[in-house]
């Protein structure tokens, strides 16, 4: 009972969220994307050569994926599995170490290295181009 009430209020806020940011600008969906946190989504950044992106970004079993609305979607899949990475970029994963808080992909540029700055949310995710094996 309480979650089909918990899903009812969400989809309410959601529509109204929806509208006003729409009517007023990314103001609100920013605040929108802060509440997704509850679904184990989390507003995440990245860089991308100079440029930083931002998605939300979700870690689910062995998986960790990256969505920005305006780019591209990006899946990483555990372990080892070629899936799209980094944009354009197909990579295969080397290793992720929740400890050491570092993901590394080989791509068809060579090898790629994803340092998580920041654990707890907001995450914090940026690119590091490693020398070609």
């Amino acid at each position: 009972m309480l979650g089909m009430l918990d899903f009812v209020f969400d989809f309410i806020a959601n529509a109204i969220t929806d509208f006003v940011g729409g009517v007023f600008g990314r103001r609100f969906q920013r605040r929108r994307a802060r509440r997704l946190q509850a679904d184990g989504r989390l507003p995440c950044a990245f860089r991308d050569g100079k440029k930083w992106r931002r998605g939300t970004a979700e870690l689910c079993n062995r998986r960790i994926r990256f969505k920005d609305n305006e780019l591209h979607v990006e899946t990483i899949e555990l372990p080892g599995v070629t899936q799209p990475a980094g944009g354009s970029e197909r990579g295969q994963i080397l290793w992720f170490d929740p400890e050491v808080r570092i993901l590394r992909v080989i791509t068809s540029d060579g090898p790629r290295e994803w340092a998580i700055l920041e654990w707890q949310t907001p995450w914090a995710i940026e690119r590091l181009g490693l020398p070609s094996a």
